[in-house]
């Protein structure tokens, strides 16, 4: 075979993926020239000794091969394996008692020394109702202090929100701080579900019983729950062995009274000086709602003027010496007196 030949057998070779065997088969060919054939078995002997990789006799399906030693001819089984669906699994067997690493991710900054603010995240891709790859969400660990000696940092925990770009939602803080759609961090606090939660060294407790009673800004205390239910604003309720004190308001020496239902029941009322006017009371009442005026003057007789919400038989003055109490019971829009007493 000339070297025109040789060439042509070169190229052949050269266009196709060739093996070991294709080599050895294609310098078999050449006899007919012992330098070229020399040659030939230089450059086989070459390549046999150059990339040739073996492994064990039999592997694991699905496992991820791994080196076996430094040569970089030898692979072998690994504990990391997929599923024939891609879902990676990896076994590790720890070698002591305490905690070990099991997944390892490093991230290098590539344009100098890094800033506040540098991080890494793991991004969490799922389909969506038309498109493969979707961004659902994110974890991710951020240096606070990129200072070697004083670093720290926080994990954040990031959502997609109504199709938009992924938003951060909570933040851990190397405080023990956790904040929810807030960037700040409240200080560390403990969770215990015997002794309660805990910001600040404030305990937010839980109580035995199952009632909290917030004293202050942050501070809080438990209470004792009654036996029976907890009454509720609007809840159709029938209360037992229950005492309601009146709302009641002193007023002393004074000429115009506005009474305010929402805030008192009773108003009491002593040494008028000058006559008192009793305007129409406020505070949105409802039918049944009751107001009792105790009055007394000074001495000297003062008058009384109702506003005409005010039905009934009502005190035109007051009388020396004594006391008058005037009850009013609400009812279709009208204040209606139905105690009218002396005492």
């Amino acid at each position: 075979m000339g070297a025109t030949e040789l060439g042509r057998e070169h190229a052949y070779y050269g266009r196709e993926r060739m093996t070991l065997g294709d080599l050895q088969n294609a310098f078999a060919k050449i006899k007919g020239n012992n330098g070229i054939r020399n040659a030939a078995q230089l450059i086989f002997d070459a390549l046999a000794d150059k990339g040739n990789v073996s492994g064990p006799a039999t592997s694991t399906d699905f496992a991820f091969p791994m080196w076996d030693g430094t040569t970089g001819k030898l692979l072998k089984d690994s504990a990391v394996t997929s599923d024939a669906v891609g879902t990676i699994l990896a076994t590790h067997t720890a070698s002591f008692g305490g905690e070990s690493v099991c997944l390892r991710l490093t991230s290098n900054y590539g344009g100098g020394t890094p800033s506040n603010g540098f991080g890494e995240y793991i991004q969490f891709m799922l389909e969506s109702s038309t498109t493969n790859g979707r961004e659902a969400g994110r974890i991710a660990v951020t240096w606070s202090d990129v200072t070697d000696a004083s670093r720290t940092a926080y994990m954040s925990f990031w959502l997609v929100n109504s199709a938009g770009a992924a938003a951060e939602k909570m933040r851990l803080f190397p405080s023990g701080g956790l904040s929810v759609n807030s960037t700040t961090d409240p200080g560390a606090g403990v969770i215990n579900a015997n002794s309660g939660f805990a910001k600040g060294g404030t305990e937010f407790p839980i109580a035995s019983n199952g009632l909290v009673q917030r004293t202050g800004a942050n501070t809080y205390t438990a209470k004792t729950a009654p036996a029976g239910t907890v009454v509720g604003t609007s809840d159709t309720q029938t209360l037992g062995n229950k005492r309601i004190n009146p709302r009641s308001s002193a007023q002393s020496a004074i000429t115009s009274l506005t009474p305010d239902i929402s805030s008192f029941d009773c108003y009491v009322i002593t040494g008028l000086t000058a006559g008192l006017t009793i305007n129409a009371p406020t505070g949105s009442p409802v039918n049944d709602n009751r107001l009792i005026f105790t009055i007394s003057d000074n001495g000297t007789s003062r008058s009384l003027t109702w506003n005409a919400i005010f039905k009934g038989t009502l005190p035109a003055a007051t009388t020396v010496g004594s006391t008058n109490v005037v009850e009013f019971v609400f009812a279709n829009t009208q204040w209606r007196c139905v105690a009218n007493q002396i005492s």
